[in-house]
């Protein structure tokens, strides 16, 4: 798997959910981040990316 699959995925992922499914999951994404935190930074940065692909379709949809 390349570096860029998980971000194509995500992104793709998150074009396809409602304003709704695209909260709760940067807040799922944000709350587990946060319990990686010091145990496993290698989740805690994909939790932290993968939020990030959900904040930017909010940005764009937000830019219409």
């Amino acid at each position: 798997m390349s570096a860029q699959e998980p971000f194509a995925s995500w992104y793709k992922k998150a074009a396809a959910m409602t304003i709704e499914g695209l909260y709760f999951s940067i807040r799922d994404c944000r709350e587990a981040a946060q319990n990686m935190r010091g145990f496993d930074s290698q989740a805690e940065g994909r939790y932290m990316d993968e939020m990030g692909a959900y904040i930017a379709e909010m940005n764009k949809r937000a830019a219409k």
